[in-house]
């Protein structure tokens, strides 16, 4: 299902991006139609797939610079022997760099270039001087190299643009319709009194006095599409982070699974207790990674089933 997901994103954001160009191109050439159906229909199409321009912009920027920019990564050649040996299955064309980056945080990570052409995979300095054992830091790197074979971060960075595009229109008017509310609010205030007071004095069920005060008071309407847009441009965003984070927890299983086939379900197991444990605050819905409990859990199901390997090289850390 998070496969699914992620074609959708990836199609969805290169759709809106198709049909801007289409707009854009009818609008150019309908200038000597001014009042044409097409020229309208295509200045407004052009606004509504106008989000997909922050698209554009990831699609033509590096995410994967962008973010080693905010680290201070330094390639490792001795992490690079351990990990060489689980690249065998990846594109020959892809480069990929190893080495750690500064932080008191024990942890480790792969990106991936959206062209898949460049990937790194880098562990933190907190991780590292934890002086782990080879098989751990070959557990970890399985795991990572797991995230670049199944193309994650490449499908994280087309939902989050994808959901960028999406929110962008709602987010707009919400951003409108706070400024209204804002400048106007003593007006507002005044017309939710008058309504309150009809309401109240009004013959009738509640329905029915809701219809005859609307019939006359017809500016409540208008005015709830105000807070409408701000409510609406709220859950939309919640959804979409609740969808991204299932999806990030998703294949952190997935990671784990790759790796335990790379390393060993024991090995996996053993390099988790590495990192902070968080099992006293329950995982929300907002929460990237898993619980710890339940991926050792998981991993400890594969044991009976997945084969070991113990290709590791002797180089210490």
């Amino acid at each position: 299902m998070s496969v699914i997901y992620a074609r959708l994103a990836k199609f969805g954001s290169i759709t809106l991006i198709v049909l801007f160009a289409l707009s854009a191109i009818i609008f150019v050439f309908t200038k000597d139609l001014p009042n044409s159906v097409p020229r309208i229909a295509a200045m407004i199409l052009g606004i509504v797939f106008l989000p997909s321009i922050a698209i554009l912009r990831v699609m033509l920027n590096s995410p994967l610079d962008k973010e080693l920019s905010q680290y201070d990564f330094k390639t490792n050649q001795r992490l690079r022997n351990l990990v060489q040996p689980l690249l065998k299955d990846i594109d020959k064309n892809t480069e990929i760099r190893v080495g750690t980056y500064q932080s008191n945080c024990p942890n480790a990570f792969a990106i991936t270039s959206l062209s898949g052409k460049h990937a790194v995979i880098a562990f933190s300095t907190a991780l590292i001087n934890q002086n782990p054992s080879d098989e751990q830091l070959y557990a970890i790197a399985a795991h990572e190299v797991a995230h670049v074979k199944h193309n994650d971060a490449q499908n994280k960075i087309w939902i989050l643009v994808f959901h960028k595009a999406l929110e962008t229109i709602p987010h707009c008017f919400s951003l409108m319709a706070k400024k209204f509310i804002q400048r106007n609010k003593g007006k507002i205030a005044l017309c939710v009194a008058l309504f309150s007071l009809m309401l109240l004095l009004q013959a009738g069920s509640l329905w029915t006095r809701l219809y005859e005060i609307a019939k006359v008071f017809k500016p409540v309407w208008f005015l709830l599409l105000f807070p409408a847009s701000i409510l609406g441009s709220w859950a939309l965003r919640q959804v979409l982070n609740q969808a991204f984070f299932a999806y990030s927890r998703s294949r952190e299983y997935a990671a784990d699974a790759g790796g335990a086939k790379m390393a060993s379900p024991e090995a996996m197991i053993n390099a988790l207790s590495l990192f902070p444990d968080d099992e006293m605050n329950a995982t929300s819905l907002f929460d990237s990674h898993p619980p710890m409990s339940e991926r050792k859990k998981r991993l400890q199901s594969l044991s009976s089933s997945v084969p070991t390997q113990t290709n590791h090289t002797n180089d210490s850390l």
